[in-house]
This record gives structure tokens, sequence and C-alpha cells, in this order.
């Protein structure tokens, strides 16, 4: 049996970085209450091919690529280090994202699970 927060999936169109901004001054309010350096911004693509591709701040929001209390930390999945965050809102999904040709030319599906405390 998993414990904890159930994970929320919402899919954005139209401007997505204004969204991202939106949600994280949802999740730093008071009602909420998490610092920007609670919340990490994870990306299933490359830096190059990620709509976040040389953004540094949303909405007035620091984003950072480096971890650190004072803004958001962006990273890519492959980069990730496990559950290193409160919040973990994950971008740049398409149906790409879940085939992984491996170097013998055999696909394979990848799925992703977020689990939070």
């Amino acid at each position: 049996m998993v414990n904890g927060v159930k994970p929320t999936i919402s899919y954005v169109s139209g401007e997505p970085i204004y969204k991202l901004g939106t949600l994280i001054r949802f999740f730093t309010n008071e009602t909420n209450g998490y610092s920007l350096g609670e919340i990490t911004i994870l990306s299933l693509k490359t830096d190059d091919n990620s709509i976040f591709s040389g953004i540094s701040k949303i909405a007035g929001i620091p984003v950072s690529r480096e971890r650190n209390n004072s803004s958001v930390f962006y990273t890519t999945a492959s980069k990730f280090k496990g559950l290193e965050s409160h919040v973990v809102i994950v971008i740049d999904i398409d149906a790409d994202s879940f085939i992984y040709e491996n170097k013998k030319g055999i696909s394979m599906l990848l799925v992703l699970v977020l689990l939070s405390d």
C-alpha cells in the first residue's frame, strides 16, 4: 500500500509557461505553504528540446538549474536523482516520452511513477 498525497495529473494546452507560473504560485501560497526550494520542474526531454529551454524566470519567479532555497529547481529526468522535492511538476510529456529505444533497436515502454510524502 502506498501512503501519502495522491499525485495530480493535469493536461495543459495554450500557454504552458503562463500556466506553470500559476501552478507554482498555487503551491507557494499561504494555504499550501511550499517554499520555492521545495519545488522541482522536471522535463522528460533534453534541455535543448524542452519548452523550458532558456527560461530563467516564470512570472517573476526565479528558476535555477542549481538547487537552492530561493528559486524553483529545473532539471531533466535523466539528471534527476530520485525524490528530492516535495512538489515535482513534470513537463514536456508526449507519446514519445514513454518509448525508449535501446542500442539494439528494441523499444521499451517507460512508466513514470511519482510518490510523495
